[in-house]
């Protein structure tokens, strides 16, 4: 009498073949997530770069008056002297460190500075409308520093972020110029 089944010798290699398929397809499948984890964050520190020295860039090509001088006063108030020799002050929560104040126009300003939020410090716009007390808006997390350095001629500034995600580390520069006064 035959009996159906499989041997002991059988079983074993079957078990050793599908062991040797299936720590293949972990080892492709962790090197496949390592790459997508890497360029995430890659992705993530450029697109952050790239937004932050494009907004500050963008609206200082939109000024027509820029200051870097500021007087920071207990409770996170800044005191601004607008272009006009006028006093503004603007509340900033958790601040880390004003950037820098442009004027659009006549009613429209704006303070750039960094603020710690939780553990981490982020770009926020403050924008400061007829003489109203200021909006805040996040523009940009996953900030390390940011530095905003007149240039020569002084109506042109150079703008360096420098923006961390996880363990890396990258730096962003532009110049940009205000729009000269009519």
């Amino acid at each position: 009498m035959k009996k159906k089944g499989f041997t002991l010798v059988e079983l074993i290699a079957v078990m050793a073949i599908l062991s040797i398929v299936l720590t293949t397809v972990y080892f492709i499948f962790n090197s496949y997530n390592k790459i997508y984890t890497n360029e995430y964050t890659d992705n993530t520190i450029e697109t952050s770069g790239k937004v932050i020295t494009e907004e500050i860039s963008q609206n200082i090509k939109k000024a027509s008056y820029a200051s870097l001088s500021f007087n920071i006063e207990s409770g996170n108030n800044i005191n601004i002297f607008d272009s006009n020799g006028s006093n503004k002050i603007i509340k900033v929560n958790n601040l880390v460190k004003p950037l820098i104040y442009l004027e659009q126009d006549n009613s429209s300003c704006y303070l750039y500075a960094i603020v710690e939020n939780g553990h981490k410090k982020e770009l926020h716009k403050f924008t400061y409308v007829n003489n109203n007390s200021s909006i805040d808006n996040s523009i940009s997390i996953n900030v390390n520093d940011i530095v905003v350095r007149p240039q020569n001629n002084k109506s042109s500034f150079e703008i360096t972020a420098q923006v961390s995600y996880k363990n890396k580390t990258n730096t962003y520069v532009t110049t940009a110029s205000l729009r000269k006064r009519s």
